[in-house]
C-alpha cells in the first residue's frame, strides 16, 4: 500500500487504485486476497476528533491481487488537513484493518484559489 494520499482541496480527480497488502510467513509483503470480501474507506481528523470520510465503499478492481479503487467525492476534500486513514475489508466470517498497524497518511493540501481570498 503506498505510504500517503496527497490531494489538492476540492479535486476528485485522480481516483487512485492502491493495492493492499500483508506479510506472508517469510516477512514479504504480499497482496491480500480480498475474493468474496468489500471494502470500507474511513479518514478520522485527530486534531477536530471527527471523521472525514465515515466507511465509503471502495471498489474491488482486482480481488486476488487486494487491488482497490477510491472515488473521492467533493465533501471528502472540502477542508484542508493532515488525517488518518484505513480501509476495513469484511469477509463472511469476520473483519480486518488495513494497515493493520498505524494509519494511512491522507493529506488534503490548501489551493490557491482559496489561498487568494
Amino acid at each position: 500500500m503506498s505510504n500517503e494520499i496527497v490531494l489538492k482541496k476540492g479535486d476528485t480527480l485522480p481516483i487512485r487504485e492502491l493495492e493492499l497488502q500483508e506479510e506472508d510467513s517469510n516477512g514479504d509483503r504480499v497482496p491480500v486476497d480480498l475474493t468474496g470480501g468489500s471494502v470500507d474507506f474511513y479518514v478520522y481528523d485527530p486534531t477536530e476528533h471527527k471523521m472525514i470520510i465515515d466507511g465509503s465503499s471502495v471498489t474491488v478492481t482486482d480481488a486476488g491481487n487486494g487491488l482497490i479503487e477510491y472515488e473521492w467525492k467533493d465533501s471528502d476534500v472540502q477542508e484542508e488537513g493532515s488525517y488518518e486513514g484505513e480501509f476495513v475489508v469484511t469477509y463472511a466470517d469476520g473483519e480486518r484493518t488495513f494497515p493493520g498497524e498505524g494509519f494511512l497518511p491522507v493529506k488534503i493540501a490548501d489551493d490557491i484559489q482559496d489561498s487568494q481570498s
